[in-house]
């Protein structure tokens, strides 16, 4: 049977059409022509029958002691592959927090915010029984719930880096 001559190539073309190197070409046990060239059905034919024959095995196909080099090389890629993504993937979870201990560090800093809160109203009706001025009074409501919420803020940025939640409580205005 002749083989039509736009079908025949040579090794450079061979590697290409497949997305290898020439070295990797001379590696393999590829089948060619009398003249030595090759022919892209019979060579397409042989790689998908030498990778199907992996699948189907479980393991690489040997066809040839080069064949060897490059399945080695291949599965040292892939345990790289796989060593980085083992990598990444622990540090993403070294960056999760525990779920209940932020539960925990929310309930609390709630807490210290209604406290806070809840303690404005008997100093706000002392200092603003007899005042009539609204300028005044808004300022003086202003200043009160400043200083709860600096409190809770500086609570905040002392808790944010600790492992163990301290519970304190934010800092009650002072008349």
């Amino acid at each position: 049977m002749e083989v039509p001559d736009n079908l025949v190539v040579t090794q450079k073309m061979i590697a290409l059409l497949l997305g290898v190197t020439t070295t990797t070409i001379r590696r393999w046990d590829c089948p060619r022509t009398a003249d030595r060239r090759y022919h892209i059905p019979s060579v397409v034919a042989w790689r998908v029958r030498v990778e199907q024959e992996k699948l189907d095995d479980g393991a690489p196909a040997r066809t040839s002691a080069a064949t060897l080099q490059d399945d080695d090389d291949r599965a040292r890629w892939q345990r790289a592959k796989a060593d980085i993504l083992e990598m990444e993937r622990d540090e993403r979870r070294a960056r999760l927090l525990d779920a209940d201990q932020v539960g925990q560090f929310w309930r609390d800093r709630i807490i210290a915010a209604r406290t806070a809160l809840m303690a404005l109203g008997s100093g706000l009706a002392e200092e603003l029984a007899s005042e009539s001025d609204p300028s005044i009074v808004r300022d003086t409501i202003d200043l009160y719930l400043r200083r709860v919420c600096d409190g809770l803020a500086r609570e905040y940025e002392a808790n944010v880096g600790d492992d163990e939640d301290s519970g304190a409580e934010a800092e009650v205005p002072q008349t």
